[in-house]
């Protein structure tokens, strides 16, 4: 079965969210990825900010996950690939050539921001993996919004 490297630097950290998505997802390992930085700009089907990566900056820290290639279109529709999301392929040190999702011109807005519960998902996600405490204190400084949909917060 063919196999292909995933970078998440979102939501899709927390292992446990990225399974549900796709089963097969299995840790390969961390990486950091300089030159790119991480913003909550990418303008959600909910309204509100998600991650997103840019190629200036200090580094992005990221997780590498294998997952099955039959199971990358559930992926792509779960980050909503062709509307506001592109997949892409990135070189990672140490893993070669990785797909990624980053967002169009078309759907960054800078005034939004991230609910709370999607937030947490990115910090709980920096903090499993293990990155620098630097990186995890840049993200917990971000502004975040709480979700006025009640059934979507709650799960």
């Amino acid at each position: 079965m063919s196999k292909l490297r995933y970078a998440a630097y979102g939501s899709n950290l927390h292992p446990v969210r990225l399974q549900n998505r796709v089963p097969s997802a299995s840790l390969a390992g961390t990486e950091r990825l300089p030159g790119m930085s991480l913003h909550f700009h990418k303008q959600g089907m909910d309204g509100s900010a998600k991650a997103n990566i840019l190629e200036t900056g200090d580094g992005v820290h990221v997780a590498i996950y294998t997952i099955d290639a039959h199971e990358k279109p559930l992926l792509d529709r779960h980050e909503h690939a062709g509307i506001g999301y592109e997949s892409t392929l990135i070189d990672v040190p140490g893993f070669g050539e990785c797909f990624t999702y980053v967002a169009t011109e078309t759907h960054i807005a800078d005034e939004l921001d991230p609910y709370c519960w999607y937030h947490e998902l990115v910090l709980v996600g920096c903090r499993l993996h293990g990155f620098p405490d630097e990186y995890i204190a840049s993200v917990e400084t971000v502004a975040r919004i709480d979700d006025p949909d009640r059934e979507r917060r709650h799960r």
